[in-house]
């Protein structure tokens, strides 16, 4: 019988504890990309719904207000009749506070509706005149968000405070995205370390950390879908 010679020539076969790791670890990072998929896509829409009522809102808010105005005017209007005609009251002053404490909320509401509609018309003349970015720059720009939501996705966190961050972090990498900032996302890869496997850390307790995370992950992409299928079935999309 010929001896092997070399430790070359063996063949080391993993145990079946070692290929159900593996097997793990495998469907686990699976869904973490399956994650980061769903908050890309989840993101995408938030924007264009964000683009539709910015658009809309600059297009017709200022006329929205302005029939507001009018049918305001005429509240005041009727009121004045009523508490010189009903209540007798003839001083000017007085019926001008009656009037004024009357509309108080409503003045403030078109006040309010006044301002959104000047800061969307002046978001979409800004938008209006960017430049459109190409193919290549948009898919730079996609697969640097989908890095950086793996990494930094809330519903990764162990504890309150690391998920504290995480969502700190996925705001500036939105608000980067947002604007196309690819510098700022590539700075934020660079910088970025995924979480270091646990030293030491026995197979079986490996395992059964995996399984745990495997299905809290499970749930983070039945939330992101719920989300998902919200926004498209909203009014606005």
């Amino acid at each position: 019988m010929n001896q092997i010679s070399s430790d070359t020539n063996l063949i080391l076969l993993k145990t079946p504890e070692e290929l159900e790791t593996e097997r793990l670890v495998q469907e686990v990072q699976a869904k973490q990309n399956q994650i980061a998929e769903l908050t890309l896509a989840l993101e995408d829409l938030k924007l264009e719904v964000n683009r539709f009522e910015t658009e809309y809102n600059a297009i017709l808010g200022k006329l929205y207000v302005e029939l507001d105005k009018v049918n305001l005017e005429i509240k005041e209007y009727t009121l004045r009749v009523q508490l010189i005609e009903k209540e007798a009251i003839v001083n000017k002053a007085r019926i001008d506070d009656r009037v004024e404490e009357s509309f108080k909320e409503e003045r403030q509401k078109i006040f309010d509706h006044e301002q959104k509609a000047a800061q969307d018309s002046q978001k979409f003349a800004k938008s209006q005149s960017e430049p459109e970015i190409d193919a290549i720059t948009a898919k730079q720009l996609r697969k640097l968000y989908l890095k950086l939501a793996k990494i930094y996705h809330p519903d990764k966190a162990k504890t309150n405070t690391e998920r504290a961050k995480n969502e700190r972090m996925m705001s500036l990498i939105n608000r980067a995205y947002e604007e196309k900032d690819a510098l700022t996302l590539q700075r934020l890869v660079k910088s970025a370390k995924e979480n270091e496997e646990i030293l030491n850390e026995a197979p079986h307790q490996k395992q059964q950390r995996l399984r745990t995370e495997r299905h809290k992950l499970d749930e983070v992409i039945a939330d992101l879908k719920a989300d998902i299928e919200a926004i498209k079935a909203s009014g606005s999309y």
